[in-house]
């Protein structure tokens, strides 16, 4: 997994309550032709347990976020 792109994904989804990984990829300024390194990056944080993906949404976030826990 790429460190910075996992940092800068983070970072972005600090502001961003659920987003899709095309919205990342917007988001972060990058061209369509590294959707497919960010969306790498997104399955390998969801599978360390970082983030959560819903499927009926196709939308990832954090796992805590919208339910009243701190991220500190």
């Amino acid at each position: 997994m790429d460190k910075l792109l996992r940092d800068k994904i983070l970072q972005h989804m600090l502001y961003r309550k659920e987003c899709t990984a095309m919205l990342i990829c917007y988001g972060l300024g990058y061209s369509l032709e590294r959707y497919l390194a960010v969306r790498a990056t997104l399955e390998a944080m969801l599978a360390a347990g970082e983030i959560e993906y819903n499927a009926a949404r196709l939308t990832w976030r954090l796992p805590n976020e919208g339910r009243g826990q701190c991220l500190a």
